[in-house]
């Protein structure tokens, strides 16, 4: 899976909304949604901040599977 496929499962397994991320992570719903889409790069800066709101590692999140 890709790095939005599994941003997008964590995000709904955590219950959470596009636009709670969205706002976490300091950008608009469009462009949170875009990164979900896989059509636009999540940022460094962005994905630490998603580690911290996931309550994961970096790695957890590049390396996600759901099964577990």
């Amino acid at each position: 899976m890709s790095l939005a496929d599994n941003i997008k499962i964590i995000r709904e397994k955590q219950g959470l909304l596009q636009k709670e991320v969205a706002s976490h992570i300091d950008v608009d719903k469009s462009t949170y949604s875009k990164i979900e889409k896989g059509t636009r790069e999540v940022t460094v800066a962005e994905l630490q901040k998603l580690t911290k709101l996931f309550n994961l590692t970096t790695d957890q999140i590049l390396n996600y599977d759901e099964n577990i």
